[in-house]
């Protein structure tokens, strides 16, 4: 019970779980929560050992307070007004060493998650490793980790359904990260960005901009002074593009994907100037992981994509 000095008094409804709990579970134990304290006007409280940052958001959505074992807190009511908010661990600091964690890090996930996000069908699990070219296992078990996550799940005719694109998009890029992925190479390009631009255009090298410069096609942002380029041999791009290798003044980054058939080249297009870029989910991942005011152009490309899902996403 939360009591006001002025006596107004509110009920805490609590449900307390030992362990760390799993999108899903989360999800389950929300509603039963909210359901126990709408009755009677309490505070739906969830407990845990452990509540993962997606977990956390999940409940705030829905309107659960919860803490957990690390000082991750949130406890919200109306009246009397109430509101108690503190940060605690970001990783679950009970988890044994070596143990496996569900995760979308890596090629295999990769190449399933860009299948998952840049097509709108449900799919069949054979047809999803037909397209994305991940093993049938890597599929399996990136299917189950997002089933787990309530990332996506079966529908009713059984074929697999992404529940919430962007919840998605942003769970790989919170793995993912490009700058780790790729081998990554830092160059400048002795005649400035546009000239660069005109000789990617004339290039038969396999290659796709990345980052704000690809962005551009979608939203408007602020001038490009760097350029973030997947591109197959990183040396062998560099001469044939005339980059000098430099610490300072960098305003050309290749990425190298560790190896062949990156899914960062899967689905590329080409920009007004003729300039091959990638896929607006991997651009769009690529600026949430990136320096600078990356981030905010990544959040800008996703309002974007929300409003225009069908000028970006294949039926």
């Amino acid at each position: 019970m939360i009591s006001a000095a002025d006596g107004r008094e509110v009920r805490v409804e609590i449900e307390a779980k030992q362990g760390a709990l799993v999108s899903r579970q989360a999800q389950v134990l929300a509603q039963e929560l909210l359901t126990r304290a709408s009755g009677s006007g309490s505070i739906p409280l969830l407990v845990a050992r452990y509540l993962s940052p997606q977990v956390r958001e999940q409940l705030q959505t829905a309107g659960v307070s919860y803490v957990d074992a690390t000082g991750n807190l949130m406890l919200s009511a109306v009246s009397p007004g109430v509101f108690l908010a503190d940060r605690g661990a970001a990783k679950d600091p009970w988890r044994g060493v070596g143990r496996p964690r569900g995760t979308l890090k890596g090629d295999p996930a990769a190449l399933v998650v860009r299948a998952l996000l840049d097509s709108a069908r449900p799919w069949r699990v054979r047809d999803l490793v037909e397209s994305s070219g991940a093993s049938t296992g890597a599929t399996y078990r990136v299917l189950e980790y997002l089933d787990r996550e309530g990332l996506a799940g079966r529908n009713d005719d059984g074929l697999w359904d992404v529940h919430d694109w962007q919840r998605l998009l942003r769970s790989w890029a919170g793995d993912y990260s490009f700058l780790t992925e790729n081998v990554v190479s830092r160059f400048i390009a002795p005649r400035g960005l546009a000239a660069f631009r005109g000789v990617l255009t004339q290039s038969e090298a396999s290659y796709a901009v990345t980052g704000a410069a690809a962005s551009e096609e979608w939203t408007s942002v602020a001038p490009t002074r760097s350029m973030f380029v997947y591109v197959e041999d990183a040396p062998l791009g560099a001469e044939a593009w005339g980059l000098r290798p430099t610490d300072a003044g960098v305003n050309v980054i290749l990425l190298e994907p560790r190896k062949p058939n990156s899914v960062a080249f899967v689905g590329t297009g080409v920009l007004d100037d003729g300039v091959r870029r990638a896929a607006p989910v991997q651009v769009a991942a690529d600026l949430l992981n990136g320096p600078g005011r990356d981030p905010q152009e990544g959040e800008e490309l996703l309002r974007w994509m929300a409003e225009n899902e069908t000028a970006w996403r294949l039926p």
